[in-house]
C-alpha cells in the first residue's frame, strides 16, 4: 500500500511541476517559485521512494530557480 501512496505522490507532484511551468503570470518571480516548490515535492517524493540521488538533483534545480537579490515574502523563504 505504501508503494501505490509513493506512486500516486510521484503522479501528483510530477503533475504539480508540470503545471507550474506552464503557468503564466504578470510576476516572473512566482512562477519561478511554484517551479522550486514542484521540484521541492518531487524531491521528497523520490527521497521517501529511497532515490536519494533524484532526490538531490530536483532539491538542486529547484533551489536554481530561486532569484536572487529580490525581497521575499514569507512562503517564499520557505524555499530557500
Amino acid at each position: 500500500a505504501a508503494g501505490a501512496s509513493l506512486d500516486r505522490a510521484l503522479a501528483l507532484a510530477t503533475r504539480a511541476l508540470a503545471s507550474a511551468r506552464a503557468e503564466r503570470n504578470e510576476d516572473p518571480h512566482r512562477r519561478r517559485y511554484s517551479i522550486a516548490t514542484a521540484h521541492r515535492l518531487l524531491g521528497d517524493v523520490h527521497q521517501r521512494r529511497g532515490d536519494a540521488d533524484t532526490a538531490r538533483r530536483h532539491w538542486a534545480t529547484g533551489r536554481e530557480q530561486l532569484p536572487a537579490g529580490i525581497a521575499e515574502r514569507p512562503s517564499e523563504l520557505a524555499e530557500r
